[in-house]
């Protein structure tokens, strides 16, 4: 019983570990604290479920459009409401945030009102027996998938130019723009990797009252 519950808490620890990681991420460029960053992991979450049941189509199809849309969504985000902003207070950028948050769950709460959505699991794979221990297919997915993701951007972001040009833009957004960066442009492009990384593929789909997760 014991083990299974550990294997159950690192499958559901992985999930908070993408949120978290989309949150660094952005943090780590812009030093701003995106505080509807569980809004758009529950917003990904029912752009599979629109996707799905709507369109009729293909989990692989919802996943790809529910990337594509957190991406199009955070870079507009960026270009909308934060850079007309991006000068004032670093507090004033926090509430814009926190607006965001409130904005996102009336739009979906407006559509789908406040129920729980269900989604069909992505793999259909046997789940693995060790021992007493079950691990479903999505848990071992998931998992991997939190492993690679932030094996990735801890490379990107501590050893390569990407890193560097990130480094120049947060702590000089000028002395990066006269080396020929387009500070704008890099700041909008990691707000849509940074949603993008808050892609959800949990079985379910609810309104967050103060986790990004139900």
């Amino acid at each position: 019983m014991l083990a299974q519950l550990v294997v159950s808490g690192i499958g559901q620890g992985s999930i908070y570990a993408l949120v978290a990681l989309g949150m660094t991420i952005l943090f780590r460029v812009t030093t701003i604290v995106n505080f509807a960053h569980g809004e758009l992991f529950m917003f990904s979450a029912f752009t599979i479920y629109l996707v799905l049941h709507t369109l009729g189509a293909s989990y692989a199809v919802a996943a790809l459009a529910s990337v594509v849309v957190l991406f199009v969504l955070g870079s507009l985000v960026e270009r909308l409401l934060m850079r007309p902003i991006m000068h004032a207070p670093h507090m004033a950028l926090a509430m814009m945030t926190v607006a965001l948050s409130y904005l996102l769950r009336g739009i979906v709460r407006m559509v789908w009102g406040g129920d729980v959505r269900s989604l069909p699991p992505m793999f259909n794979f046997d789940p693995i027996m060790i021992g007493n221990v079950v691990l479903a297919a999505q848990d071992i997915v998931t998992i991997a998938a939190t492993l690679v993701l932030v094996a990735i951007f801890f490379v990107l972001l501590q050893r390569t130019t990407l890193g560097k040009l990130a480094q120049a833009a947060t702590d000089s957004p000028r002395g990066a723009a006269l080396i020929g960066l387009n500070v704008p442009a890099f700041y909008r492009t990691m707000w849509g990797v940074a949603a993008a990384v808050a892609w959800s593929h949990r079985s379910r789909c609810c309104i967050p009252t103060w986790a990004p997760a139900c």
